[in-house]
């Protein structure tokens, strides 16, 4: 099994009887665009598309060791392990929930100006008590433009008021108030 991103291809080797073996079949998925990596092991389909050319799709295996999720009718997920799945499951009303669950790291990327998060209900934003919420590069703010309130800037200058040489301006740094536990960088 390797991928040839140059070309956009998932190839497999098979070995269908004891006697024959295809080397770099093409493996095809349901949707242009789609790639899927099969594992050594994988029982895969072979289609015989001429003579003597061969493709391989859809991957049959065994059920693995961790739980099926509770699925219904129209529901999709892509189960890697235990701890880590992609699930669309229809509601009653129609919509696609989305679930997205790992073991390891998430990471959302835009190369555009903005990754927006938009939701007509809540934003929930949980993390370990002891975990540190980073922001980095620029104002956390909110509200909406017109009555936004600005939260936390970091490394902007006020006006400080003090005695002799010590009035003038200073730049923010780690809160010293009692109670606070934002930390401006």
């Amino acid at each position: 099994m390797f991928a040839e991103p140059a070309e956009r291809h998932v190839y497999v080797s098979v070995k269908v009887t004891p006697e024959e073996y295809y080397e770099k079949i093409a493996f095809a998925t349901t949707k242009s665009g789609l790639w899927v990596v099969p594992e050594v092991g994988d029982m895969v389909e072979i289609y015989e598309i001429g003579r003597e050319s061969y493709v391989a799709r859809t991957p049959h295996n065994p059920p693995q060791e961790f739980d099926m999720p509770p699925l219904s009718e129209g529901d999709f997920c892509l189960k890697f392990n235990a701890e880590t799945e992609l699930m669309f499951s229809e509601q009653s009303d129609g919509s696609i929930n989305l679930d997205v669950r790992a073991d390891g790291n998430i990471t959302l990327s835009a190369t555009g100006e903005t990754l927006d998060v938009v939701s007509a209900g809540d934003v929930n934003l949980t993390a370990a008590s002891d975990s540190r919420v980073h922001v980095d590069g620029g104002d956390v703010v909110i509200g909406d433009e017109a009555n936004a309130v600005g939260v936390a800037k970091a490394d902007h200058t006020h006006p400080y008021v003090g005695g002799g040489d010590n009035s003038g301006s200073r730049t923010s740094g780690p809160p010293n108030e009692a109670g606070t536990t934002t930390l401006v960088e």
